[in-house]
């Protein structure tokens, strides 16, 4: 059996060859595709769910053989989780029966996965000759994993399996395979995406180009589906509207009012452009041709908020389909958005192209660091200890909305710990208090930020954790003295720092010394591990911080 540790290990190391964003989960099945099949990163994370409602399906591809390959994949040791994908599996059976015999679904998928399956079907319906399931997970010989399963059960499920109605059209094959790690393939080349462009113009800076054109919103909604939240891993943050937050407060977005008024024709298409200032799209390569360019690898790294608001308003059309249904839907894909198409640049130069292209709404300085490496290797690091490192702006809010990843990180799901507040236990913990009394300042210069997220920070993941909670105990700590003193108020706690910081920061350093030494082995594993929202609990450090 492969070690959940190996695996993980090698994922990490994916991760940081590409920068990917995909969660464990999520990646660990495109890798599978590119190793099995010699599919491109792209390619392979567009036939990988990457959000909920999968119906059953962590992954597919249709091969040149006539075969259909469904994946359903358990990154886990748990039997009982492991079982638990085999309902899976007949979950996307009755999926598939759907959409490949009566091509009805009750809804267009959310999932990008499912989106670009679902895409292809009309045009594979006839040609399949095989549709095989085949169940993920660390176990190297079936046989392994079938002890575990209980026989009698996983005959149930073949039994089930052969009878479904999925059957009568296809033949079915099913088998239990471990994750392949390793690949001996040449990748293919990766997959172009086509987007209609019209008038355009070129520019050039360093080796780079850029062509700005005007293509319709109706595709960049599509590129989305296809691609999912890894559409924006290169964007400094995910969005800058809480669609939740503010639809309960009655609150519409500017755009949506525009799309509104377009579509209900009490403006035209063109007032959209006029309105709103475009998006970004950067690409490894762009090839224009008559009316359309072909996007290689694409990412949008200003616009996340336009795509998500657009593909949120057409969903809401397709799901109302009132008496205008028609006329609504006809009236949205004659609108079309300015675009900037950039391609040749060095990830420095994207860096700084994306941080600039995102200055329209304000910014903290911790988010023009977002896309660094060194938070990139941070994010994958805190990973495995499943603490949930928010370096992109929004990241928290999407991720957590996939089951799956909620589950993963489990004590440590209601919140995540960001760059700022890392930034600054880590000022304190090493003594730049000028740093930790104004924590901007760490990303106000590449100079302050390299000292603090040096490399060597690697070497501390342990004990982030740890000095995270020490210092929010603490904090709750001085507030407690003082309101045991009745001067408890939030502008006497602020007049007590006034300007005495940085003797504030050296005391609380060597409180977070001292707590090292004197608590035991239980209650230190147990503040390493689980990440507090506020303070920790009383019983976490010396018995009397206030002291």
């Amino acid at each position: 059996m492969l070690e959940i540790k190996f695996i993980r290990g090698r994922i990490q190391e994916k991760r940081a060859a590409s920068g990917s964003s995909l969660t464990d989960e999520s990646l660990i099945v495109a890798m599978q595709l590119e190793n099995q099949f010699g599919l491109a990163h792209t390619d392979a994370t567009d036939q990988s769910s990457q959000s909920g409602e999968d119906n059953g399906i962590d992954g597919w591809h249709y091969c040149q053989n006539k075969k259909l390959h469904i994946f359903q994949s358990k990154l886990t040791e748990d039997h009982n989780q492991i079982r638990k994908g085999l309902n899976d599996l007949l979950r996307a059976a009755d999926w598939l029966f759907l959409v490949l015999s009566k091509n009805q679904l009750e809804k267009k998928p959310s999932n990008n996965a499912l989106h670009n399956l679902a895409q292809i079907c009309p045009s594979i319906s006839g040609k399949i000759a095989v549709v095989r399931f085949v169940l993920l997970s660390p176990y190297e010989e079936e046989s392994q994993l079938e002890k575990g399963l209980a026989g009698v059960k996983l005959e149930e499920f073949k039994q089930t399996l052969s009878t479904h109605e999925l059957n009568r059209l296809y033949n079915i094959e099913f088998s239990i395979e471990p994750y392949l790690l390793k690949s001996n393939k040449i990748p293919r080349p990766p997959k172009k995406y086509p987007v209609k462009q019209f008038e355009e113009s070129t520019l050039s800076y360093k080796s780079g180009s850029l062509r700005i054109v005007y293509l319709p919103l109706e595709q960049l909604v599509e590129l989305y589906k296809q691609r999912g939240p890894e559409l924006f891993h290169k964007n400094i943050r995910l969005t800058v509207w809480d669609a939740k937050k503010n639809s309960s407060k009655r609150v519409a977005h500017p755009m949506k009012e525009t799309l509104k008024a377009i579509v209900t024709g009490k403006e035209q298409p063109e007032v959209f452009a006029f309105y709103h200032s475009g998006v970004t799209l950067f690409a490894d390569k762009a090839e224009f041709t008559d009316g359309s360019v072909l996007l290689e690898n694409p990412s949008i790294i200003n616009g996340c908020q336009t795509t998500t608001i657009a593909t949120s308003f057409l969903e809401d059309i397709n799901v109302k389909r009132n008496k205008s249904y028609e006329e609504n839907l006809k009236r949205f894909k004659q609108i079309n958005v300015i675009a900037k198409i950039i391609t040749g640049v060095g990830s420095d130069d994207l860096r700084e192209i994306t941080n600039n292209n995102n200055r329209q709404n304000p910014i903290e300085g911790w988010q023009l660091y977002s896309n660094d490496p060194i938070h990139i290797k941070l994010e994958s690091a805190l990973r495995e200890s499943k603490i949930f490192y928010g370096r992109q702006a929004g990241l928290y809010k999407e991720q957590m909305k996939n089951v799956d990843v909620f589950q993963y990180y489990g004590q440590n799901s209601k919140t995540e710990l960001s760059p700022k507040i890392l930034g600054q236990v880590q000022a304190i913990y090493h003594r730049h208090y000028n740093l930790a009394a104004k924590p901007d300042t760490i990303f106000e210069t590449k100079e302050a930020h390299d000292l603090i997220f040096s490399e060597d920070i690697l070497n501390q993941v342990d004990q982030f954790v740890f000095r995270v909670n020490s210092n929010r105990s603490i904090r709750k700590a001085i507030k407690d003295h003082l309101e045991s003193l009745e001067i408890g108020t939030r502008d006497s706690y602020d007049a007590l720092l006034g300007n005495n910081r940085r003797l504030y920061y050296a005391i609380e350093h060597l409180l977070i010394k001292r707590a090292e030494k004197e608590m035991n082995d239980n209650l230190m594993q147990k503040t390493k591990v689980v990440l507090f929202k506020s303070a920790a609990p009383t019983d976490l450090g010396p018995k009397n911080w206030s002291t």
